[in-house]
């Protein structure tokens, strides 16, 4: 099972799920009460991500980073996105990020593949950004579970017993891809 045990079991009775296109029963906002808007929000870019940007190596922009240094979900990929909107002023997040400085996303709307889980938008973020404490929080998540054992993956369960996985790249971002989200799925899936 891909070292499931590891994972931090909170069933929540809600059938929302990653659906790389498979289908659209998200429940849930990713927005966590403690999760004020006004306050400032990291996004962690590593020393080794940040020299490989500086020297024009690009993140795939169809590609989903899930990070635990990251506080909130900031997309660059409008096509990853529907019904974007322009933030209200609570809405407005203010990213900093260790060695680029700060960027505001303006724009906020709801992620195709995390379906219900608010995204914050701006075309400069290097990234597809998924802040990890978001998803694991998220109503329909199970638990995530990693072994590096089995596979260097970050592997993510759902209620309704399906599950996706982040595979980790060579710079050790772990991402999925979506263009390809049948590589991404966790086989064999869990029974609910």
């Amino acid at each position: 099972d891909g070292g499931r045990g590891g994972g931090s079991g909170r069933g929540r009775g809600t059938s929302g799920r990653w659906t790389g296109g498979r289908g659209t029963s998200g429940r849930g906002t990713g927005n966590s009460s403690n999760n004020s808007r006004s306050e400032v929000h990291f996004m962690q870019i590593s020393s080794q991500l940040q020299q490989a940007i500086d020297s024009g190596e690009i993140i795939n922009k169809d590609w989903i980073l899930l990070d635990t240094g990251s506080t909130s979900n900031g997309f660059c990929n409008m096509d990853l996105i529907t019904n974007i909107r322009n933030c209200s002023e609570e809405e407005k997040l203010k990213i900093i990020a260790n060695g680029s400085g700060s960027l505001i996303f303006n724009k906020i709307g709801k992620s195709k593949i995390f379906e219900d889980l608010d995204v914050h938008y701006n075309d400069k973020s290097v990234a597809n950004i998924l802040s990890f404490n978001i998803i694991a929080n998220q109503p329909g998540v199970e638990s995530i579970a990693m072994n590096t054992n089995v596979e260097n993956a970050i592997l993510v369960y759902f209620s309704d017993g399906s599950g996706s996985k982040f595979i980790s790249d060579d710079r050790g971002l772990y991402y999925y891809d979506t263009k390809h989200p049948d590589n991404h799925k966790i086989n064999p899936p869990l029974k609910p």
